[in-house]
Protein backbone atom coordinates (compact mmCIF):
# COMPACT_ATOMS: atom_id res chain seq x y z
CA UNK A 1 0.00 0.00 0.00
CA UNK A 2 1.71 3.34 -1.08
CA UNK A 3 1.45 6.73 0.49
CA UNK A 4 -1.05 7.71 -1.29
CA UNK A 5 -4.00 5.44 0.03
CA UNK A 6 -2.74 5.56 3.36
CA UNK A 7 -3.55 9.40 2.99
CA UNK A 8 -6.97 8.70 1.89
CA UNK A 9 -7.79 6.26 4.42
CA UNK A 10 -6.69 8.90 7.10
CA UNK A 11 -8.42 11.64 5.47
CA UNK A 12 -12.02 9.62 4.93
CA UNK A 13 -11.80 8.97 8.80
CA UNK A 14 -11.19 11.83 9.05
CA UNK A 15 -14.30 13.42 7.44
CA UNK A 16 -16.31 10.90 8.65
CA UNK A 17 -15.59 12.14 12.83
CA UNK A 18 -16.46 15.17 11.76
CA UNK A 19 -19.42 14.34 10.30
CA UNK A 20 -20.57 12.09 13.37
CA UNK A 21 -19.59 15.11 15.51
CA UNK A 22 -21.40 17.78 13.62
CA UNK A 23 -24.68 15.21 13.55
CA UNK A 24 -24.40 14.73 17.48
CA UNK A 25 -23.80 18.13 18.11
CA UNK A 26 -27.34 19.22 15.87
CA UNK A 27 -28.86 15.95 17.60
CA UNK A 28 -28.37 17.75 20.99
CA UNK A 29 -29.04 20.79 19.59
CA UNK A 30 -32.73 19.46 18.42
CA UNK A 31 -33.01 17.38 22.11
CA UNK A 32 -32.80 20.65 24.07
CA UNK A 33 -34.92 22.93 21.86
CA UNK A 34 -37.71 20.38 22.63
CA UNK A 35 -36.72 20.15 26.32
CA UNK A 36 -37.32 23.95 26.31
CA UNK A 37 -40.78 23.20 24.19
CA UNK A 38 -41.60 21.21 27.04
CA UNK A 39 -40.74 22.98 29.87
CA UNK A 40 -42.79 26.22 28.42
CA UNK A 41 -45.48 23.82 27.52
CA UNK A 42 -45.70 22.75 31.48
CA UNK A 43 -45.54 26.25 32.63
CA UNK A 44 -47.73 27.83 30.77
CA UNK A 45 -50.46 25.02 30.17
CA UNK A 46 -53.14 26.22 32.18
CA UNK A 47 -53.06 29.75 30.22
CA UNK A 48 -52.82 26.88 26.99
CA UNK A 49 -55.86 24.72 28.27
CA UNK A 50 -57.97 28.28 28.78
CA UNK A 51 -56.96 29.40 25.41
CA UNK A 52 -57.81 26.27 23.67
CA UNK A 53 -61.42 25.79 25.34
CA UNK A 54 -61.99 29.81 24.83
CA UNK A 55 -61.39 29.35 21.02
CA UNK A 56 -63.78 26.15 20.83
CA UNK A 57 -60.34 24.22 19.45
CA UNK A 58 -61.69 20.99 20.79
CA UNK A 59 -64.97 21.21 19.74
CA UNK A 60 -63.56 22.06 15.84
CA UNK A 61 -61.11 19.15 16.00
CA UNK A 62 -62.29 16.79 17.73
CA UNK A 63 -66.16 17.26 17.90
CA UNK A 64 -66.18 18.21 21.65
CA UNK A 65 -64.12 19.35 24.35
CA UNK A 66 -62.91 16.43 27.00
CA UNK A 67 -64.62 16.59 29.90
CA UNK A 68 -61.50 16.47 32.55
CA UNK A 69 -60.77 19.77 30.61
CA UNK A 70 -64.06 21.57 30.77
CA UNK A 71 -64.56 21.06 34.36
CA UNK A 72 -60.81 22.58 35.67
CA UNK A 73 -61.39 25.60 33.41
CA UNK A 74 -65.03 26.56 34.96
CA UNK A 75 -63.24 25.84 38.64
CA UNK A 76 -60.02 27.59 37.89
CA UNK A 77 -60.70 31.33 37.25
CA UNK A 78 -58.54 33.24 34.64
CA UNK A 79 -55.95 35.04 35.56
CA UNK A 80 -54.55 38.04 34.29
CA UNK A 81 -51.12 37.46 32.87
CA UNK A 82 -49.83 40.99 34.16
CA UNK A 83 -51.13 41.13 37.26
CA UNK A 84 -52.42 37.55 38.54
CA UNK A 85 -55.77 38.54 39.73
CA UNK A 86 -59.24 37.14 37.81
CA UNK A 87 -60.68 38.69 35.18
CA UNK A 88 -64.23 40.12 35.51
CA UNK A 89 -66.39 38.58 33.40
CA UNK A 90 -67.66 40.26 30.63
CA UNK A 91 -70.89 40.68 31.01
CA UNK A 92 -70.38 42.90 34.15
CA UNK A 93 -68.25 46.01 34.65
CA UNK A 94 -67.21 47.47 37.62
CA UNK A 95 -68.56 51.12 38.46
CA UNK A 96 -67.65 53.83 41.31
CA UNK A 97 -71.04 55.32 42.67
CA UNK A 98 -71.15 59.06 43.78
CA UNK A 99 -68.17 61.19 44.16
CA UNK A 100 -65.95 60.67 46.59
CA UNK A 101 -66.61 56.86 46.59
CA UNK A 102 -63.82 55.07 48.28
CA UNK A 103 -61.99 52.84 45.88
CA UNK A 104 -62.58 49.79 48.14
CA UNK A 105 -66.32 50.10 48.01
CA UNK A 106 -67.07 49.00 44.31
CA UNK A 107 -70.93 48.65 42.89
CA UNK A 108 -71.09 45.34 40.24
CA UNK A 109 -73.61 46.28 37.57
CA UNK A 110 -75.01 44.85 34.58
CA UNK A 111 -73.52 46.25 31.08
CA UNK A 112 -75.70 48.63 29.02
CA UNK A 113 -78.12 47.96 32.11
CA UNK A 114 -78.94 51.59 31.75
CA UNK A 115 -83.25 51.76 33.15
CA UNK A 116 -82.76 48.11 34.69
CA UNK A 117 -84.51 49.79 37.54
CA UNK A 118 -88.23 49.32 37.98
CA UNK A 119 -90.87 51.88 39.22
CA UNK A 120 -90.99 52.18 42.67
CA UNK A 121 -94.96 52.51 42.11
CA UNK A 122 -95.19 49.91 38.89
CA UNK A 123 -98.78 48.60 38.83
CA UNK A 124 -97.42 45.05 36.92
CA UNK A 125 -94.90 42.98 38.08
CA UNK A 126 -92.74 42.25 35.15
CA UNK A 127 -91.15 38.77 34.62
CA UNK A 128 -87.95 37.46 33.57
CA UNK A 129 -84.59 36.56 34.86
CA UNK A 130 -83.65 37.80 37.86
CA UNK A 131 -80.90 40.15 37.84
CA UNK A 132 -77.31 38.93 40.10
CA UNK A 133 -77.61 40.58 43.23
CA UNK A 134 -75.36 43.68 43.56
CA UNK A 135 -73.40 44.78 46.29
CA UNK A 136 -74.00 48.34 46.86
CA UNK A 137 -71.46 50.77 48.94
CA UNK A 138 -72.42 52.47 51.95
CA UNK A 139 -73.02 55.82 51.19
CA UNK A 140 -71.24 58.57 53.67
CA UNK A 141 -72.99 61.24 54.74
CA UNK A 142 -71.24 64.99 55.48
CA UNK A 143 -72.70 67.14 57.91
CA UNK A 144 -71.91 70.75 56.77
CA UNK A 145 -71.08 73.10 59.60
CA UNK A 146 -74.04 75.20 59.51
CA UNK A 147 -76.33 72.02 60.69
CA UNK A 148 -74.26 71.80 63.75
CA UNK A 149 -75.42 72.87 66.78
CA UNK A 150 -73.32 75.07 68.82
CA UNK A 151 -73.52 75.23 72.37
CA UNK A 152 -71.56 77.79 73.52
CA UNK A 153 -69.17 76.95 77.38
CA UNK A 154 -71.25 77.49 80.40
CA UNK A 155 -69.87 79.66 83.04
CA UNK A 156 -69.24 76.81 85.21
CA UNK A 157 -67.30 75.31 82.69
CA UNK A 158 -65.19 78.20 82.19
CA UNK A 159 -64.56 78.48 85.65
CA UNK A 160 -63.27 74.66 85.94
CA UNK A 161 -61.13 75.50 82.84
CA UNK A 162 -59.43 78.18 84.39
CA UNK A 163 -59.32 76.26 87.91
CA UNK A 164 -57.25 73.30 85.48
CA UNK A 165 -55.25 75.60 84.65
CA UNK A 166 -54.29 76.38 87.61
CA UNK A 167 -53.98 73.53 89.13
CA UNK A 168 -50.58 73.23 86.77
CA UNK A 169 -49.31 76.37 87.25
CA UNK A 170 -48.08 78.62 89.70
CA UNK A 171 -45.92 82.20 89.78
CA UNK A 172 -42.45 82.35 91.22
CA UNK A 173 -40.75 86.22 91.98
CA UNK A 174 -37.62 86.47 91.51
CA UNK A 175 -34.99 88.78 92.82
CA UNK A 176 -33.23 90.67 89.81
CA UNK A 177 -31.07 94.09 90.27
CA UNK A 178 -31.13 97.75 88.70
CA UNK A 179 -28.45 99.92 88.19
CA UNK A 180 -29.41 103.12 87.68
CA UNK A 181 -26.61 105.97 85.60
CA UNK A 182 -24.94 107.25 88.90
CA UNK A 183 -24.48 103.31 89.67
CA UNK A 184 -26.79 102.72 92.15
CA UNK A 185 -28.22 99.22 93.08
CA UNK A 186 -31.43 98.68 93.74
CA UNK A 187 -33.48 95.48 93.75
CA UNK A 188 -36.47 94.54 91.57
CA UNK A 189 -38.59 92.00 91.79
CA UNK A 190 -40.26 89.89 88.70
CA UNK A 191 -43.20 87.26 88.61
CA UNK A 192 -43.28 84.52 86.14
CA UNK A 193 -45.39 81.22 85.81
CA UNK A 194 -44.25 78.25 86.14
CA UNK A 195 -45.03 74.62 85.93
CA UNK A 196 -45.97 73.21 89.67
CA UNK A 197 -43.65 70.43 90.73
CA UNK A 198 -42.38 68.87 93.95
CA UNK A 199 -39.26 71.47 94.59
CA UNK A 200 -40.72 74.96 93.71
CA UNK A 201 -37.74 76.72 95.28
CA UNK A 202 -35.14 74.82 93.65
CA UNK A 203 -36.49 75.59 90.51
CA UNK A 204 -37.08 79.20 91.21
CA UNK A 205 -33.28 79.55 91.79
CA UNK A 206 -32.49 77.70 89.17
CA UNK A 207 -34.27 80.56 86.63
CA UNK A 208 -32.81 83.29 89.28
CA UNK A 209 -29.33 82.10 88.38
CA UNK A 210 -29.98 82.01 84.33
CA UNK A 211 -30.84 85.38 84.87
CA UNK A 212 -33.15 88.09 83.00
CA UNK A 213 -35.02 86.76 79.98
CA UNK A 214 -35.49 88.95 76.96
CA UNK A 215 -38.33 91.36 77.89
CA UNK A 216 -36.77 91.53 81.79
CA UNK A 217 -33.53 92.66 80.29
CA UNK A 218 -35.61 95.63 77.87
CA UNK A 219 -37.31 96.35 81.70
CA UNK A 220 -33.22 96.88 82.90
CA UNK A 221 -33.20 94.04 84.49
CA UNK A 222 -29.93 92.92 85.62
CA UNK A 223 -27.86 89.70 87.53
CA UNK A 224 -25.12 90.44 90.14
CA UNK A 225 -24.71 86.37 90.76
CA UNK A 226 -21.51 85.26 89.17
CA UNK A 227 -21.07 83.54 85.81
CA UNK A 228 -20.90 79.85 85.71
CA UNK A 229 -22.49 79.34 89.84
CA UNK A 230 -24.52 76.04 89.94
CA UNK A 231 -26.85 74.96 92.93
CA UNK A 232 -25.53 71.85 93.71
CA UNK A 233 -28.50 71.08 96.87
CA UNK A 234 -31.30 73.10 98.63
CA UNK A 235 -33.07 71.47 101.90
CA UNK A 236 -35.16 73.20 104.15
CA UNK A 237 -35.46 72.56 108.14
CA UNK A 238 -36.74 74.83 111.03
CA UNK A 239 -37.81 77.47 108.43
CA UNK A 240 -33.74 77.48 107.47
CA UNK A 241 -32.89 76.81 103.59
CA UNK A 242 -29.61 75.08 103.17
CA UNK A 243 -28.29 76.39 100.08
CA UNK A 244 -25.37 74.47 98.57
CA UNK A 245 -23.15 76.33 95.57
CA UNK A 246 -19.75 75.25 93.67
CA UNK A 247 -17.23 77.15 93.94
CA UNK A 248 -17.75 79.64 91.60
CA UNK A 249 -20.31 81.00 93.97
CA UNK A 250 -16.99 82.42 95.86
CA UNK A 251 -15.79 85.01 93.52
CA UNK A 252 -17.61 88.29 92.31
CA UNK A 253 -15.88 90.30 90.15
CA UNK A 254 -17.90 93.59 91.28
CA UNK A 255 -15.93 93.06 94.57
CA UNK A 256 -17.97 93.71 97.67
CA UNK A 257 -21.26 95.19 95.87
CA UNK A 258 -21.28 92.33 93.92
CA UNK A 259 -21.21 90.21 96.30
CA UNK A 260 -24.17 91.93 98.73
CA UNK A 261 -25.86 92.29 95.60
CA UNK A 262 -25.81 88.64 94.62
CA UNK A 263 -26.48 87.49 98.05
CA UNK A 264 -29.17 89.65 98.87
CA UNK A 265 -30.58 88.06 95.41
CA UNK A 266 -30.60 84.56 96.68
CA UNK A 267 -31.89 85.61 100.12
CA UNK A 268 -35.01 87.52 98.82
CA UNK A 269 -35.61 85.05 96.12
CA UNK A 270 -35.84 81.88 98.42
CA UNK A 271 -37.34 83.98 101.56
CA UNK A 272 -40.85 84.44 99.20
CA UNK A 273 -41.76 80.74 99.76
CA UNK A 274 -43.39 80.80 103.38
CA UNK A 275 -41.69 77.96 104.73
CA UNK A 276 -38.08 79.64 104.75
CA UNK A 277 -37.59 82.58 107.23
CA UNK A 278 -33.40 82.47 106.16
CA UNK A 279 -30.37 81.03 104.17
CA UNK A 280 -27.70 78.83 105.52
CA UNK A 281 -24.95 79.14 102.23
CA UNK A 282 -22.93 76.17 101.58
CA UNK A 283 -20.03 76.11 99.43
CA UNK A 284 -19.48 72.44 97.85
CA UNK A 285 -21.25 71.01 100.55
CA UNK A 286 -19.29 72.92 103.53
CA UNK A 287 -20.16 76.04 105.43
CA UNK A 288 -17.63 78.79 104.89
CA UNK A 289 -17.36 82.05 107.46
CA UNK A 290 -16.87 84.47 104.68
CA UNK A 291 -17.70 85.05 101.19
CA UNK A 292 -15.17 86.39 99.05
CA UNK A 293 -11.74 87.84 99.50
CA UNK A 294 -13.54 90.96 100.97
CA UNK A 295 -14.61 88.35 104.24
CA UNK A 296 -18.20 88.62 103.78
CA UNK A 297 -19.91 86.91 106.91
CA UNK A 298 -21.64 83.63 105.96
CA UNK A 299 -21.46 81.62 108.67
CA UNK A 300 -24.51 81.90 109.79
CA UNK A 301 -28.12 82.20 108.25
CA UNK A 302 -28.79 85.09 106.67
CA UNK A 303 -32.11 87.07 106.59
CA UNK A 304 -33.74 90.05 104.79
CA UNK A 305 -32.92 92.38 107.80
CA UNK A 306 -29.28 91.30 107.77
CA UNK A 307 -28.54 92.57 104.31
CA UNK A 308 -30.65 95.73 104.55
Amino acid sequence: MNSEDKNERIYAKKTKREELKSKGLFTCLWILFFLVIIMIFLIKREDIKSNLVSTHFFERVFGKTPTEISEKTEKTPQLDSENKTPKVAPSFERTQKGKGAKPSLIEIKPANSENTQKPENSPVAETGPAEPPVSRPVEETQISGAEEDYNPPKPEEEKNVRASATAISSSAKLCFVKIDSNGKVSRYSVTRTILKNDSPMTTSLNLLIEGPNSSEKAAGCQTLIPEGTKLLGATVKDGVAYLDFNERFMFNPLGMEGLLGQLSQIVYTATEFSTVDSVQFLIEGTKQNYLGLEGIWIGTPLTRESLK
